[in-house]
């Protein structure tokens, strides 16, 4: 099984916050996907959609890295 991605784009908000080693950041995300079991599109795991995603991230090692998303 495997998908197949069409549109991707990730989009700002302006919704941001951070303090310390932690950050919060929001976007907008159109995801077209097209998911496939041997060979044909299974329509329950196949969508186009947009939809906003909070992201937080925490400061590790020198670089942002994603917690946590809803």
């Amino acid at each position: 099984a495997y998908y197949v991605f069409g549109v991707q784009k990730v989009e700002p908000t302006g919704v941001f916050s951070a303090s310390g080693d932690r950050a919060t950041i929001e976007a907008r995300v159109t995801e077209d996907r097209t998911f496939y079991v041997n060979g044909k599109v299974d329509n329950t795991q196949t969508d186009f959609a947009t939809k906003s995603i909070r992201y937080t991230l925490y400061f590790v090692d020198g670089r942002w890295k994603i917690a946590d998303y809803k």
